[in-house]
């Protein structure tokens, strides 16, 4: 079991290493600017990179994504493309970044009662250093609500699509 509050930075210099090869081989292919995103960040808030959660998002993002993509898919007939996506009790917001990044045209919205300084900090990272789409500043399809995850259910429509990997205790009733 990992220790929730384990920094990158905490790891020997070893497992760090292994950490970016994670990185650089699990997303290098289609995102070699990832890596560097988060090598950014470890140089200037590595706080906010603790590596429980790094693994979670990152491993959950690779899963919602392929989902998300396969709804644009012409050889289904009976899927709805995705037009909105929620990431709800978001925590840092990582998971909403990474979601708004790779799906440029969708609209993305990060809800949460608080808003966390991780998630300036990622979004800071990405705008900084990520890939522009079609001459839009990264990320500019990401919205960020301090507000109850209860609120926006009247705004939810068949294309909507949520996730929430960060929900606990009496949010997880509401998922």
């Amino acid at each position: 079991c990992i220790d929730t509050s384990l920094t990158i930075s905490d790891l020997s210099p070893q497992l760090r290493a292994r950490f970016w090869r994670y990185l650089r081989d699990s997303f290098g292919m289609h995102y070699p600017e990832l890596p560097k995103i988060i090598h950014y960040i470890s140089l200037r808030d590595s706080q906010y990179l603790r590596v429980k959660e790094l693994f979670e998002t990152c491993e959950a993002f690779q899963i919602i994504g392929n989902i998300i993509a396969s709804t644009t898919s012409d050889d289904v007939d009976d899927n709805v493309e995705v037009d909105c996506i929620y990431d709800l009790a978001c925590g840092h917001g990582l998971l909403g970044i990474l979601l708004a990044y790779r799906f440029p045209t969708k609209k993305v919205v990060c809800v949460d009662l608080e808003e966390r300084k991780s998630y300036h900090v990622f979004k800071s990272a990405f705008v900084t250093l990520g890939e522009s789409y079609q001459n839009r500043t990264p990320l500019s399809n990401l919205e960020y609500r301090v507000d109850d995850l209860r609120n926006i259910q009247e705004e939810v429509v068949e294309s909507s699509f949520l996730v929430s990997i960060h929900a606990c205790n009496e949010a997880n009733k509401y998922v």
